[in-house]
């Protein structure tokens, strides 16, 4: 663990919609040009481990983060504590590696809810959509658990409340696409949240 005195700290506002690859790239572009910066106190003796620094204990206490698993990346769309803004939040941080991935049951509108094929996608892309925003009847939606079919994403009902819409994925054995060019080929099927064990 870094445990050191901190010589610079440069603060960068998150505004919501930043994705973890993107993000990391800009903060060590934000740390060399700090570190470039700093190297003249050094030089010159103004900055040494017992001047001109701060210990990392007055930012506040530091903490452990649990290593992310593989295990951790699919959403869960029926746990009751996870809004459509904490999964949004889980898709940006989970962005690269692990990814995430979410499970729906997907039939033929004749076909009865019994003969769903569970189909795995992996999620790239999502925003957090507000209640009443869908086409159609969404309280009927969010209580059968359906995925409102949308002309630019996947509009996912969250047990915590909210909607996570989906605008860009990855089929199995596919590239990741638009949820626009995915929903054309759902024409005529319905969508629904994967119940969980514990739903």
């Amino acid at each position: 663990m870094d445990a050191g005195p901190v010589l610079r700290r440069i603060e960068r506002p998150l505004l919501g919609d930043e994705k973890h690859p993107e993000l990391l790239e800009e903060l060590f572009g934000l740390g060399a040009r700090a570190l470039v910066d700093a190297l003249p106190d050094v030089w010159s003796g103004a900055a040494a481990f017992d001047a001109g620094t701060t210990p990392q204990e007055s930012y506040g206490e530091a903490s452990h983060a649990a290593k992310v698993s593989v295990e951790e990346s699919e959403l869960d769309f029926c746990d009751g504590e996870l809004s459509a803004r904490r999964l949004h939040d889980k898709v940006r941080g989970f962005a690269g590696w692990p990814g995430t991935k979410a499970t729906f049951a997907v039939r033929k509108e004749t076909e009865a809810a019994a003969d769903a094929k569970e189909v795995s996608l992996k999620i790239v892309t999502t925003r957090v959509g507000g209640e009443g925003e869908g086409e159609g009847d969404d309280a009927a939606a969010r209580a059968a658990g359906t995925v409102v079919i949308r002309k630019d994403c996947m509009r996912v009902p969250c047990a915590g409340g909210g909607w996570l819409e989906i605008t860009e994925l990855q089929p199995p054995g596919k590239k990741a696409m638009s949820a626009r060019d995915y929903v054309n080929g759902l024409k005529g099927s319905v969508v629904a949240v994967k119940k969980t064990t514990t739903s």
